[in-house]
This record gives C-alpha cells, sequence and structure tokens, in this order.
C-alpha cells in the first residue's frame, strides 16, 4: 500500500469526511422536521389567516385565541396552516405549539373544524342569507333605476332631435314669408 502515491491514499479519508458530514447534515434535518408540532394553537386575540405569507394578502379565515391550527409548512415567520378545508398562513408570532392559558377549553370543544362554534355558524348563515337577500332586491332596484336612466338619456335625445327639428321649421317658415 506505501507504493501508492499520497493522492490515492487520501480519497478513502476524502470520502469518509464528505459521507460523515452529509450524514450528520441529513440527521440534523430529519431532527429538526421531526421535532416540528404539527399542530399550532392561535396564542393572541383573533389571528388572521391569509392567502399568503405576507400581510398584503387577503384573510380567508379568522382564528379566536386558543383555535387549533394544522402545521402544513413554515416559512420564514410564516406558518402555512390548515384550518378546516382552509389552507392558508399565519404570522409565527401568533401561534405557537402550546395551549394559550386563558381559554374555554369547554367552548372551543363546541367549535367544529373550522374554529366555528356551530349555533355562531348557523346565526351567521341565517344573516348570510339575509344579506344576500337583501343584495338580490337591491341588485333589482338598482337594475330598474338603470332602465329608468336608459329611458331618460333616450327621451333627452329624442328632445334634442325634436328641438332641432323643431327650429329648422322655424326657419324655414321664417325665411319663405319675407
Amino acid at each position: 500500500m506505501n507504493d501508492l502515491p499520497s493522492s490515492r491514499r487520501a480519497i478513502p479519508w476524502r470520502w469518509l469526511t464528505v459521507t460523515l458530514v452529509l450524514t450528520w447534515w441529513a440527521g440534523a434535518i430529519a431532527s429538526a422536521q421531526a421535532t416540528r408540532p404539527s399542530v399550532l394553537y392561535v396564542s393572541k386575540g383573533v389571528a388572521r389567516i391569509l392567502e399568503g405569507p405576507a400581510g398584503f394578502y387577503p384573510a380567508i379565515a379568522e382564528a379566536p385565541k386558543g383555535t387549533e391550527l394544522k402545521l402544513l409548512a413554515v416559512e420564514g415567520k410564516w406558518y402555512k396552516v390548515a384550518l378546516g378545508n382552509k389552507v392558508g398562513y399565519v404570522l409565527a408570532d401568533n401561534a405557537g405549539p402550546e395551549r394559550p392559558s386563558g381559554v374555554d377549553w369547554g367552548a372551543m370543544r363546541n367549535r367544529d373544524n373550522t374554529g366555528a362554534n356551530p349555533a355562531e355558524v348557523k346565526a351567521a348563515s341565517g344573516l348570510m342569507a339575509d344579506a344576500e337577500q337583501t343584495a338580490r332586491q337591491r341588485n333589482l332596484r338598482l337594475d330598474g333605476l338603470k332602465q329608468i336612466e336608459a329611458e331618460r338619456k333616450k327621451v333627452i335625445a329624442d328632445t334634442k332631435t325634436l328641438t332641432a327639428f323643431t327650429m329648422e321649421i322655424a326657419q324655414d317658415r321664417a325665411g319663405g314669408v319675407k
């Protein structure tokens, strides 16, 4: 083995070093993923769940303190979470792996997987139905107002045409009398 060049003898040590470093790195990543919680709880007031990982994205839901969120990924200072059938982002400052104190957990148990209390959902759906009916009525009124405005514009145009025609006739008569 001593008759091999020194570069040939060093290769196994280089490969061993690279293998050890890669193994350590893969183990560190795996342990970080293994220790990441799969469930988060809203820790402050009401957390807004956004469409994307920035404050300018629109909110797709709001979750009160204590609401359980399923953690899907971590993107910088944002958690990608699932709340019921909605997937969005919550700021890491507003959620954590520990259940927050000062939450009525009995009331939280009455909530479904969307984080909403079924009684509140029923009341809100009734309000939503009323709001939709009011919007339909307003749209009908708006459509009626649009039709009235179109008719008014048509009458104005007809009046202008009639006025111009009347002026023309008056000029012809005035010219013919002289």
